[in-house]
């Protein structure tokens, strides 16, 4: 005849916790930022397609410009997380991905001069200072490169998927059914992953 504790499997030992590797817990906290960082630059692509109002050149260029360093931050080293692969992006739009980098780390992040080549070598140097002469006076301008705004709204809803499905996977698996109390709660990214949640004080 069986024991109380027998039925309830108080003599069992207890169920080994479902504890994500430091890679697994990387990637998430990874992905995470991705999939903010695409949304952002979706709703920016909508704005500066279709402003309320008409937007100075120079209020179309910060705009472009936070569109293009929040696109790329998710491919970009991080200390403690891990970029994003080349091998997410569609191969339809490794060329414009390729161009988006380019655009961050030698037009915007930094500014190169002499090794920013475009593909037409009568060009030369993509960012330039140009001198523009006329019989009376002489004007500056500042060349930039432009990637078309419509392309990388349709590239970002694409890596926006895959980011809300790798964000919904860790989810599902380790944070819908962890049993924490109410209250707010950062990932643990030290190497030995225990508790994997940590309880942190509302912002």
């Amino acid at each position: 005849m069986k024991t109380h504790n027998e039925h309830t499997g108080a003599n069992r030992p207890p169920r080994a916790v479902n504890i994500p590797s430091l890679q697994e817990r990387q990637e998430f906290w990874s992905w995470g930022y991705a999939n903010e960082a695409f949304e952002n630059v979706l709703e920016a692509c909508g704005f500066i397609s279709n402003p309320p109002q008409p937007l100075s050149k120079a209020v179309w260029r910060i705009l472009y410009t936070g569109i293009i360093t929040t696109y790329a931050r998710p491919f970009t080293k991080s200390f403690g997380g891990h970029r994003l692969p080349l091998e997410i992006v569609p191969e339809e739009h490794v060329k414009l991905h390729e161009a988006i980098m380019q655009t961050r780390h030698k037009e915007i992040a930094h500014v190169d001069a002499t090794t920013y080549q475009a593909d037409d070598p009568q060009i030369g140097n993509i960012n330039q200072i140009r001198i523009t002469m006329t019989k009376d006076h002489n004007s500056l301008a500042v060349v930039h490169m432009t990637c078309p705004i419509p392309e990388i709204k349709q590239l970002t809803r694409q890596l926006l998927k895959k980011a809300e499905y790798h964000v919904g996977k860790f989810r599902r698996k380790y944070i819908d059914n962890s049993m924490l109390p109410p209250g707010d709660y950062k990932l643990n990214l030290d190497q030995m992953g225990l508790p994997l949640f940590i309880g942190v004080k509302r912002l």
